[in-house]
């Protein structure tokens, strides 16, 4: 087996595994929204409470104060709980805010959003594609200067997310999560032909339709309804 070949076959492996890595991401980050408001919680509720018995210990009223039998008592409770709490809160901050080593933190990992992210991620890929409308097709093509079908959804995918594909339109076909036609979604990528004969592919676009480095002309926006794919397959 070719060096190519085993590359491809890897990649493949690689983008099956992917839904599953993405599962574990996801668990890991609502552990961390979990631990977030945890800490938060307990930090608030040591400040609450040292600012509480720093009051009561000021108020001559008070039962509370009337129990403590050391005279520096109060002293002791406004110079030690609220400075212990306070201590608490910024410990708390620090390690929410601090890089775990990967350029976010906890505090990212909470609040972070699968469903923005691949929007955003989306939206970087199909600006990308339409940048290139008018570009004539060329065989083998795998720049601005002429794409092939394979070469665009490669060329696009790559400069838009670094997401590298495999060269031909049948090895792309084996990359990512297979879905139906009509399941497709916005920057999806789509192809023609069986599992075993793909001869083309492109990316779709929402509402039936889809781009693609036509072999009549150019990169060029199709509809279903004219030209219609035969299932897709989600990367993103």
């Amino acid at each position: 087996m070719s060096t190519r070949s085993i590359s491809i076959r890897n990649h493949g492996k690689h983008a099956k595994n992917e839904p599953r890595m993405q599962q574990l991401t996801h668990q890991k980050r609502r552990l961390a929204g979990a631990s977030l408001a945890l800490m938060l919680s307990v930090s608030s509720a040591a400040l609450t409470q040292g600012a509480t018995l720093a009051f009561a210990s000021e108020s001559d009223d008070d039962p509370v104060a009337e129990a403590v039998d050391a005279p520096n008592a109060s002293a002791e409770i406004s110079a030690e709980m609220i400075p212990l709490a306070s201590t608490s809160l910024n410990a708390c901050v620090n390690a929410l805010s601090a890089d775990l080593g990967h350029g976010s933190s906890l505090m990212d990992a909470a609040s972070y959003d699968p469903v923005a992210e691949r929007n955003a991620q989306v939206e970087t890929l199909i600006d990308e594609a339409i940048s290139h409308l008018g570009t004539p097709y060329r065989y083998g093509g795998t720049t601005p200067a002429g794409f092939d079908c394979s070469g665009f959804t490669g060329y696009a995918y790559r400069n838009a997310l670094g997401i590298e594909l495999p060269r031909s339109a049948a090895a792309q076909s084996g990359v990512g999560e297979q879905v139906s036609l009509a399941e497709a979604q916005r920057g999806d990528l789509v192809f023609w032909g069986g599992r075993g004969g793909v001869y083309h592919t492109g990316i779709y676009l929402g509402d039936g339709e889809y781009i693609h480095a036509a072999a009549s002309g150019c990169v060029q926006i199709q509809n279903v309804a004219t030209y219609a794919p035969s299932f897709a397959m989600r990367l993103i």
